[in-house]
């Protein structure tokens, strides 16, 4: 069942070694299968004790075994789609016969590309939030505080639907992309917003829509190199 994903490079298991020195010990390609007995498999994996395929593969009373599957490292976005269908498919098989866990490092990986993408979505809205409301304070004003958060969402939400058009999912490098691009906007905001707060008081608070385009204009073109 491994065998038939993509991203899984070679497996090995109890009974492959099982099949190999089964073949091996009759020098008969067509032996290469599991003995019939459990006996006859007990003595072909004796011969293989203190071995590093034998550590490998299973523990020293041959309590418990390895089925072991090797991930290329592109294809971890596969691996984890393909994870719970396999465990699926493992506890269907083994119900009542053994206990089976699904380990190693590519199981580590995987819980660690889902807990990063879940915690940096929630740690960005949090942040999101949380600078809609210091802007607000700094500002001190509600109606600024609100109208910062435009140009700080804007940009992440077209690169992630530009991500998502062209077909690049999330993982454990694209999540940052909105962390790092808010940590940048806000600079640029707050410098914007500073500005405009200078340049309005200067023009005497004006409130009508010319006189305002005026301050904006001055906003520009003194923060404009900075923000570029």
């Amino acid at each position: 069942e491994l065998e038939r994903a993509n991203a899984v490079q070679s497996t090995d298991s109890p009974a492959e070694l099982v099949s190999v020195l089964h073949e091996r010990w009759f020098a008969d390609p067509e032996r290469r299968r599991v003995p019939d007995t459990l006996a006859a498999s007990a003595q072909l994996l004796s011969q293989t004790e203190g071995t590093s395929m034998h550590e490998r593969l299973m523990v020293t009373d041959y309590s418990a075994g390895r089925i072991r599957g090797r991930f290329k490292a592109s294809e971890v976005r596969e691996m984890i789609e393909m994870l719970p269908d396999f465990e699926a498919w493992i506890d269907e098989r083994t119900d009542g016969i053994a206990d089976v866990e699904v380990t190693g490092v590519g199981k580590l990986v995987a819980n660690l590309d889902t807990y990063i993408i879940q915690s940096q979505v929630r740690s960005f809205l949090l942040a999101f939030v949380t600078v809609g409301l210091l802007m607000g304070i700094f500002f001190r004003s509600v109606h600024i505080g609100v109208w910062a958060l435009v140009p700080n969402a804007l940009p992440i939400l077209f690169v992630i639907g530009l991500m998502g058009w062209t077909g690049i999912e999330l993982d454990m490098g694209t999540v940052m992309v909105a962390s790092i691009m808010l940590g940048l906007i806000v600079d640029d905001t707050v410098h914007y917003l500073s500005r405009f707060r200078r340049e309005w008081r200067r023009a005497g608070e004006p409130s009508g829509g010319e006189k305002l385009w005026e301050v904006a204009l001055r906003t520009g073109v003194g923060t404009g190199r900075a923000l570029a």
